[in-house]
């Protein structure tokens, strides 16, 4: 079992409670079924069922039962036949395991707990998972730009693009070659960008204290090394360096905060300060759909229909205004069934002014791509990003990668329940490179829009 994980979890499960149907909603939204086939539950359930052999069956059982069945669960205390059976024992624990896990030799140990509870022993083995196929492979991952060297990567990023195949956008180009000059240019990003991470520092890897530094840590080091000269001979002079010491260890800290603190608000606050400390402090989080989901009225353990029932509330087909919509878009394919070679080309200036409005901490999309990175090799990539953009002006196209978003599932606030899907909200991630083409479109019939108001 060396290096194999598994999730244990210990349950107790009050009599007093009514609403045993929202009890287990509600910790089913906490055990996804991926989880579930690693994990062990031990729960006391105060629940009766004949298949963890209690004499009876009540409501409770039934809940329990349903639950287990909807994650995936096994009941491991099924039907035992026991050597050691202790007094006044009603079976009201139940010992649940995944796919994954094995659990054998379950039994009640003859050992006094001192509470009105067995101890419970079993053994467990671990299988292995054979993953299943997956066309679909996700992107590497950049590292952090705080992580790297700034001046390698754009050192290295200047060198690789003065051999980087031009796109013209003179005379119309297929789509393929678009996408794979997408494909290319993002990839010499995330090559230049994972060449130039620097090594962890042995002695301060990886900060939760991003003040932290080497100077500080030689700081430290003298201070302390000054203490135990005092504590060792505690002369007039080694408790004057040890005073000066710690006073300048203890100044310097304090600068590197500040300095620290005014760093990480201009870096986040991007000219909205009062929205950047809405973001420090907000503690939203991304929530997978539960297991068990309100499927009109019933509760339902389909995955297919549950994601079925999120992608109809989130994404509705029938709008109030799809009429007016439909006609808008085919008027708009009518105008674009044929290259358009009229349109004034993006400019350079262009390109660096949206890619200035991206903000800093935003979440890459499908292709991996922070907007960190973007706003750093700006002034390098922004010549081919313009010719790729014109490009796609040329031909009338918009990537297929593009148009593919990063959900990300929120619940909603002040909920009671969330067995519901209109409980929760999404949030779609794009890439950092379609960001930055919507905008440049986005200004541009704002000011054409603005311009025909005028007149």
């Amino acid at each position: 079992m060396r290096g194999q994980k598994f999730h244990l979890f210990s349950l107790y499960c009050r009599p007093s409670i009514r609403d045993i149907q929202s009890f287990l909603l509600s910790l089913s939204s906490t055990i996804s079924p991926l989880i579930a086939k690693r994990a062990i539950l031990c729960i006391d359930s105060n629940a009766l069922n004949p298949l963890w052999n209690s004499r009876t069956l009540d409501d409770r059982g039934r809940a329990f039962e349903e639950f287990f069945r909807a994650l995936g669960l096994n009941i491991v205390n099924v039907e035992l036949s026991l050597e050691h059976i202790p007094t006044n024992i009603s079976f009201l624990d139940i010992t649940s395991a995944g796919d994954l896990l094995h659990l054998s030799e379950w039994k009640f140990l003859d050992i006094p707990s001192l509470s009105d509870h067995r101890f419970i022993l079993f053994s467990l083995q671990i299988r292995n998972e054979d993953s299943p196929p997956n066309n679909y492979r996700a992107p590497k991952r950049f590292p952090r730009l705080s992580a790297c060297q700034t001046d390698t990567f754009i050192s290295s990023l200047e060198q690789r693009l003065e051999n980087f195949p031009a796109i013209d956008h003179s005379y119309p180009v297929s789509t393929k070659v678009i996408d794979d000059y997408i494909s290319d240019l993002t990839g010499t990003l995330l090559t230049c960008a994972t060449n130039s991470k620097l090594p962890p520092h042995p002695a301060f890897a990886k900060g939760k204290m991003p003040w932290w530094n080497e100077e500080l840590w030689s700081l430290r080091y003298h201070m302390q090394r000054s203490y135990q000269a005092k504590c060792d001979f505690p002369s007039v002079e080694n408790i004057e360096t040890y005073t000066n010491m710690k006073s300048k260890y203890q100044k310097r800290l304090l600068e590197r905060k500040v300095e620290s603190w005014k760093a990480f608000c201009t870096n986040n606050s991007n000219g909205d300060p009062f929205g950047a400390l809405k973001r420090i402090t907000e503690t939203t989080v991304s929530h997978s759909p539960p297991p068990l989901i309100k499927i009109d009225g019933a509760i339902s353990c389909d995955s297919l229909l549950t994601l079925k029932a999120f992608s109809s509330s989130f994404f509705p087909k029938s709008l109030s205004s799809s009429q007016f919509h439909h006609r808008l878009e085919s008027e708009v394919l009518d105008k674009m069934t044929e290259p358009n070679a009229s349109f004034e080309p993006i400019s350079r200036a262009e390109i660096l002014t949206a890619i200035d409005c991206l903000k800093a901490n935003q979440s890459p999309g499908t292709d991996g791509c922070p907007a960190e990175w973007l706003k750093c090799s700006s002034s390098s990539i922004s010549h081919h990003v313009a010719a790729l953009f014109n490009a796609c002006l040329a031909v009338s196209y918009f990537p297929d990668d593009w148009r593919i978003a990063r959900v990300i599932i929120l619940r909603k606030q002040n909920k009671p329940h969330y067995d519901d899907p209109s409980c929760y909200r999404p949030i779609s991630i794009l890439c950092a490179f379609a960001k930055v083409f919507e905008r440049i479109i986005y200004t541009r019939l704002k000011v054409l829009a603005d311009s025909s108001n005028g007149s």
